[in-house]
């Protein structure tokens, strides 16, 4: 009895699995499935060159005549942002990604102040500019392929922070 129901469990499984699969029930592409542009990197970045923020006054002044040291602490934000952006048809769809940390560098300088004039501390941003090359790709039934087209972006990252003392009167 035992092995009678083991074989009719096994066809009822395996007739069920096969009714599940069959052509009823799949289905085929139709030819209308999703079709959309997008961009991927085609390299990697290239460097360029660095680049400078403005001079932000900080909060250390002192007045001479005296050799003025700073160590400062300069908290600042690292971030990456990111867009994209798929369209079929009147419907957009659109995507928008942030990375970022906050950092913390210290910051040194020191100068002598002549009498009757005033030290004040500054500090700005250093960026390493890049330059980013993206291809296009265009995909349709799930197939995918270039369309030749290519688009160069340029990427401003923030590498580090310089201080320096002014002298003004």
């Amino acid at each position: 009895m035992k092995k009678i129901t083991k074989i009719l469990s096994a066809t009822l499984l395996l007739s069920t699995s096969l009714v599940l699969v069959g052509p009823k029930y799949t289905q085929a592409l139709s030819g209308n499935e999703g079709t959309y542009f997008y961009y991927a990197p085609a390299a990697s970045p290239v460097y360029k060159s660095k680049s400078y923020g403005a001079w932000e006054v900080e909060s250390k002044t002192m007045h001479g005549p005296q050799k003025m040291i700073v160590s400062e602490k300069v908290k600042t934000n690292w971030s990456v942002t990111g867009a994209g952006e798929i369209s079929r048809g009147s419907i957009k769809g659109s995507l928008e990604g942030f990375f970022g940390k906050d950092k913390t560098i210290t910051v040194n300088s020191e100068k002598y102040i002549p009498k009757g004039k005033k030290g004040t501390f500054k500090t700005r941003i250093v960026y390493k500019n890049y330059t980013q090359k993206y291809n296009q790709w265009f995909t349709t039934d799930g197939h995918r392929s270039k369309t030749g087209k290519t688009k160069t972006i340029k990427i401003k990252k923030k590498y580090n922070v310089e201080g320096k003392i002014s002298i003004t009167k």
